[in-house]
Formats: C-alpha cells, structure tokens, sequence
C-alpha cells in the first residue's frame, strides 16, 4: 500500500536512528518492506511499500510515525474499496511496487471471467512495465485460467488473436541499450516506431503463437504481450 508521507516537524530530540532501531518502530507490515536499496557515501534505505528512499541521517521516529500514519489511512481506504467491491480502485490505492502483488491477491476471490477483465484494465492503465515487476506481471499471466485468458481479451481482441497464424511477426519501439526485450510488442511497425524518442529503434521477431501470454488492443496498439527477455 502506498506510503508516501508528508514531512512532520521534527522535535529537538528527534534523533536519527540506527536502521535496525528504526524498523523496528515500523508497523510489522512495513518492516519487511524496509531494506537496503543502494549503500554509498549517503547510506541510503528503501522502503519499498512507497518506493522511498531514506538517508541513514533520516532515519527517525517521526518519520517512523509518519509511515505508519499513512499507512493504516491507506490501509482503511483499501478495506472501503473491497467492501464496496470496487477492485480497480483497490488495487490503485497500493504503490506501483505492490500493485501486481495486490492483484494476484484477488485471484481467488473474483470469478474467473471478472478477473480476466480486471487483469486487462489493470495492465491497459499501467503506464510503464518495468523490469522489477515484469517476473510479476509474467507470472500472473502463466497463472490465468483457460478462461481468465479469455476474458483478458474483448470479443474483438479475440477475433484479432483467432485469425493470426501459427507463426507471425512482432515489432516492439526501444530506447537505445534500455528497454529492447520488454513484453510489450505490436502486429504494426509504424505503431511499434512510434514509440519513444527520434533516435527510438525498432526489433521485430518471429514468434509462435503459443508464446504469447495476452492480446489487447484496447490502446490501439495491437499490442502483443510476451515473456520479457534476459
């Protein structure tokens, strides 16, 4: 769930703490969340439920208090959500790190039909795949049901996925040496060159279509979904 505070006025006694002093005052579901991101000359921690970035010098109570504030508020707000079943809005109020956890979570509580679709709106409002969540997002798609998978797709989608061969031709636009093998790929060059800066490239492959993990054109840009590489 998200994290993000607000800065609280520090007291005079409002010392920084040691890391581990200091995750201990965490409630217990943040503790797991809060580890070593990047250690430099500024020792910096990471709380991941926010993806926040913390200096050892930084480390203190009322940020502690601060965490766990927001996040017993965004705790009730994700239990609102749920008792009015409004599952995309639960699954938005987590932080982008957790959002495909918190997905998953639902899995077994929806019917498979309305989770195919919840699947889909999810993915088609998440902006940006990164890598550390790709394994994520994979994992769930080998996970759908036969009819969860289906559903991922409007009548049309499946229309489009139906008629293409065993094998066919993919094109995904890259940012040089950064995003080349993602899971996003089209069935269109053009769209796929559209994608990213001037200097943007583009790949295409050959692929069977039992490689493929979902279909969706609900961006128009036939958007063909794969394991991502490396």
């Amino acid at each position: 769930m998200k994290a993000n505070r607000s800065v609280s006025t520090k007291s005079a006694g409002d010392q920084a703490l040691p890391p581990q002093e200091f995750r201990e005052l965490l409630e217990p579901e943040l503790r797991n969340a809060f580890r070593p991101y990047w250690v430099g000359p500024k020792g910096y921690w990471c709380l991941c439920c926010g993806y926040i970035c913390e200096t050892v010098n930084k480390l203190r109570r009322s940020s502690a208090e601060d965490y766990n504030r927001q996040y017993r508020e965004s705790k009730v707000e994700c239990d609102k959500a749920l008792a009015k079943k409004d599952f995309f809005e639960f699954v938005f109020l987590h932080d982008w790190t957790h959002q495909v956890e918190a997905l998953k979570g639902l899995m077994l509580r929806l019917p498979a039909a309305q989770y195919g679709r919840l699947v889909r709106r999810v993915w088609t409002e998440s902006d940006d795949v990164l890598w550390t969540s790709m394994l994520e997002w994979t994992d769930l798609f080998l996970s759908l049901s036969e009819v969860s998978r289906r559903q991922f797709m409007t009548q049309q989608d499946q229309k489009v996925f139906d008629a293409l061969p065993e094998k066919f031709h993919v094109y995904r636009g890259y940012y040089p040496n950064l995003n080349e093998g993602g899971m996003s790929w089209s069935l269109d060059r053009e769209i796929a060159v559209g994608y990213g800066p001037k200097d943007a490239r583009v790949r295409s492959k050959t692929i069977q279509k039992s490689d493929v993990l979902g279909y969706t054109n609900a961006r128009n840009d036939k958007e063909i979904i794969l394991q991502a590489e490396g």
